[in-house]
Formats: C-alpha cells, sequence, structure tokens
C-alpha cells in the first residue's frame, strides 16, 4: 500500500470534508436527541474554510490520510 500525497491528492481530500460539512447541515437536520436542527445552507468558501480547519487540526496532532489504491 504506497501512500499518495501532492497537490491534487489534498485538494480532492479538502473537497470531499467540505462536501461532507455542506451536506451535513442541509440533509442532516435531526439530532440524536429527537430535536431539529433548522435546515442550514452554508456558502461553499465557508464550508471550505471549515475544511482547512480539520486538516490543519489533524496535521497539528501527527494525523495524515492516505488513499488506498
Amino acid at each position: 500500500m504506497t501512500p499518495i500525497v501532492g497537490v491534487g491528492f489534498m485538494e480532492e481530500i479538502r473537497t470531499i470534508i467540505s462536501d461532507a460539512i455542506r451536506t451535513a447541515f442541509v440533509d442532516y437536520p435531526t439530532r440524536n436527541d429527537g430535536s431539529q436542527w433548522d435546515q442550514t445552507y452554508k456558502e461553499l468558501a465557508e464550508c471550505q474554510m471549515l475544511a482547512n480547519a480539520v486538516l490543519i487540526a489533524l496535521n497539528k496532532k501527527g494525523f495524515a490520510i492516505t488513499k488506498v489504491v
């Protein structure tokens, strides 16, 4: 298993995380306790900023993301 790294790979990861954040706010407004969040649309730039924050936090803690091929 060889890790794939590089600018294109990191952009792909950033996009996946950003899309997941955006989807979470729009498609999953129900919380586990039975209450509901308002369905909130998040701007792409806001989702990308949050994705960057996740990647930076993971990196600071020594984690690396690799793609299994």
